[in-house]
């Protein structure tokens, strides 16, 4: 089990040492870990690289700032000032141009925040735009709130992923709403400023609200460039909610906190009192102390956390061109998923938890129409990683040679 060696205030290294480390999650009552117990062959000789969560140390900094407010022995009711919207405001404010505390609403998930805007914005019938594959939840909560999800599949292009322009202007002509994922869930495509303006000029067209979640803006490679939607048009700035939060780039999904940014006055009155009477806006006094020991003391921690995150995506990267005759994908640029494709291997998923013991995400989570791909989370220290690699290369040169 890995402990916290606290060292008075000494400056961390963040280098690949600190990620390298294998932490024992057991005990913990960790989804990723213990979900699938029950098929049989335990922790210790499985490799869970599915749910989106880092099996890598936060930094130091947020560790301390928790367990500094833990030695308070009292944990009453908290006040949360203009101090936490201010620090999601200049956190944000360059990838939006421009955001004001006041434009802030805090909120203890980007689902919730997301089912709150549907519940807002729209009405029981209306019609939601997903592109598909997508996160499962945007579906399931659609659905959930009696709304009717329109499906447009993007396009397998060359190189990545693609928008499917003329299939979304089509679709959207029926819809009141827009559900956009960027950096894309589980594609790993960020899309570029000028695709985002294609689609701001499409919800303009039909009018769309569009939800938008950026939860995974922090990860992105290369030459690739985060740029929110809200930047590509003033009708989509003043139709938007735009969902953000430290949970995924500072592997505080269990924490809870996150933020809607709304600039149209209006709306985000309106999400206020949603927020408030629902409760999701009451974020507890731990993710505050995180919250701020992420956006202000742990940069240093970020930069070590992507370059690590880089180059496991280079080690997928390589093992996927070694199996290119069996095993396909595209680069992801951003994100800290890789999404496979086993042609021809239907319910792939299960196969590789049954027969490699190694735990993707099922491709039917984010498709009905992908039995056949699988996500897998590379956000794991490098030797679990190459170990879960091997296992799915073996596996499919056994499958192969079977064929």
């Amino acid at each position: 089990m890995f402990r916290l060696v606290l060292r008075g205030e000494l400056p961390m290294r963040y280098d690949k040492a600190y990620f390298d480390r294998e932490i024992d999650r057991s005990g913990t009552e960790a989804t990723k870990w213990s979900r699938y117990d029950n098929l049989g062959f335990g922790d210790s000789c499985s490799f869970p690289l599915w749910l989106a969560d880092m099996d890598l140390p936060t930094s130091v900094e947020i560790s301390r700032a928790l367990i500094k407010r833990a030695e308070h022995p009292i944990y009453g009711y908290t006040d949360r000032g203009p101090e936490y919207q201010r620090l999601f405001a200049e956190r944000f404010d360059s990838s939006h141009q421009g955001v004001k505390p006041s434009d802030v609403v805090l909120s203890t998930g980007v689902m919730y925040s997301i089912a709150g805007a549907l519940e807002i914005f729209t009405n029981p019938g209306d019609c939601v735009l997903i592109m598909r594959p997508c996160y499962r939840p945007f579906v399931t909560t659609v659905e959930s709130l009696g709304r009717k999800p329109v499906f447009v599949d993007m396009i397998q292009g060359k190189d990545a992923y693609e928008i499917d322009f003329d299939g979304m202007d089509h679709a959207a002509a029926q819809c009141r709403a827009f559900i956009l994922c960027n950096p894309h869930n589980p594609t790993g495509r960020v899309f570029t400023h000028g695709e985002l303006e294609s689609l701001a000029a499409l919800c303009e067209r039909h009018q769309l609200i569009v939800i938008s979640d950026e939860i995974h803006s922090d990860f992105v490679y290369g030459d690739s460039k985060f740029s929110s939607i809200a930047t590509a048009s003033q009708y989509v700035r003043d139709h938007g909610v735009f969902c953000v939060a430290p949970t995924k780039a500072f592997n505080l999904a269990g924490i809870k906190i996150s933020a809607a940014l709304i600039f149209n006055q209006d709306m985000n009155r309106r999400f206020v009192g949603r927020a408030k009477t629902v409760g999701i806006n009451s974020i507890n006094l731990f993710a505050m102390e995180a919250l701020k020991a992420a956006y202000v003391q742990s940069g240093s921690w970020q930069e070590g956390l992507l370059q690590y995150l880089g180059d496991n995506r280079d080690i997928v990267t390589r093992f996927v061109e070694a199996n290119r005759e069996s095993i396909q994908a595209y680069r992801p640029e951003g994100t800290y998923f890789y999404w496979l494709n086993f042609p021809e291997v239907e319910n792939v998923a299960t196969h590789l938890a049954h027969e490699a013991r190694v735990v993707l995400n099922d491709g039917t989570d984010f498709s009905p129409y992908c039995s056949e791909w699988a996500r897998l989370n590379f956000a794991c220290p490098q030797r679990v990683l190459t170990s879960a690699l091997e296992r799915i290369a073996s596996w499919r040169r056994e499958r192969c040679g079977r064929l």
